[in-house]
């Protein structure tokens, strides 16, 4: 804190903050796993390998608030967390592309930034209520795929194969297996 009369504004450190909760065992434990990958669920004792992991899963850790969460919060606007690096479960993305190439098809030259956000705002407002229905269906699609146990590619695959379909069949996963092994070049 601010008013420590011999370490103002210093972190105290993570045995310390054990060591106040009364986790003095778990306060001798090393301050973080080897290159931050602490053991899976399967280990002894998954929750104490390591002191960040231990103050991590204390509640008043676990429950704060990122500096991003308050932020929406206070301008009344939600926020959702997707996986990262999965572009396909996020239709938004989707959006952006078809801007991107309507924006690139503008054969219009830009000298100043407020023609480039006219022709930006132009551009964005080429995507279609429709078409944002579509990208939402795929997304939907490909979580469906994920959920039975499809990889990328044969979600991808199967997605462009039963696109009539409501939904995905029973036992699909076996089904793209059998296909993506038979299409395999031998």
């Amino acid at each position: 804190p601010d008013d420590h009369p011999t370490h103002p504004g210093e972190f105290k450190g993570m045995a310390q903050l054990l060591h106040e909760r009364g986790l003095h065992d778990e306060a001798n434990l090393p301050a973080q796993c080897k290159n931050f990958h602490c053991p899976g669920p399967k280990a002894k004792d998954p929750l104490k390998c390591c002191c960040r992991r231990v103050l991590f899963n204390q509640p008043d850790f676990a429950d704060t608030e990122t500096l991003l969460e308050s932020l929406c919060k206070a301008h009344g606007i939600g926020l959702i967390y997707l996986p990262k690096f999965h572009c396909e479960l996020n239709p938004i993305e989707r959006c952006w592309c078809h801007a991107k190439r309507v924006y690139r098809q503008n054969p219009k030259v830009t000298s100043t930034d407020e023609e480039m956000e006219r022709n930006v705002i132009a551009a964005l407002d080429t995507v279609s209520l429709l078409s944002i229905r579509r990208f939402c269906n795929t997304a939907i699609r490909f979580m469906d795929g994920y959920r039975e146990g499809l990889d990328g590619a044969s979600s991808a695959y199967a997605a462009k194969i039963y696109s009539s379909h409501r939904r995905y069949p029973e036992g699909i996963a076996a089904k793209m297996e059998q296909e993506m092994a038979r299409r395999k070049p031998r």
